[in-house]
């Protein structure tokens, strides 16, 4: 298995689980939460995941995007600062578990306010 090999616009790609491997070892460097996050790469796209906080999530970025090999990278990465007003949006993993939340406190108390 060749962990690079050559992209259509002549950049050279590599590997999805080497590049993987990358970001996991440079996290360390930008967090000490670096168990909270989870990395997955595709074709180059690096997808990082978990919570951390905000400044360790922007450094996470940032030195994601110089790591050879890394052409887009999607941050989902949740931070552990309190929700103010709207300036803060939810990703959509975090809308979901709130909804869901939500539906099951409903269903919960529903039996109390029939009594």
């Amino acid at each position: 298995l060749k962990a690079r090999w050559q992209r259509a616009d002549g950049e050279e790609s590599v590997d999805d689980a080497v590049l993987t491997d990358r970001v996991r070892a440079e996290l360390g460097r930008h967090t000490e939460h670096a168990r909270n996050i989870t990395v997955s790469a595709r074709d180059g796209e690096v997808t990082l995941t978990g919570m951390v906080t905000t400044a360790e999530a922007k450094s996470v970025e940032r030195s994601t995007w110089r790591i050879p090999g890394v052409y887009n990278v999607v941050n989902l990465i949740d931070t552990d600062e309190p929700i103010t007003g709207a300036r803060r949006r939810l990703s959509v993993p975090m809308m979901l578990l709130a909804a869901t939340g939500a539906a099951v406190a409903a269903r919960a108390a529903r039996p109390l306010l029939r009594s």
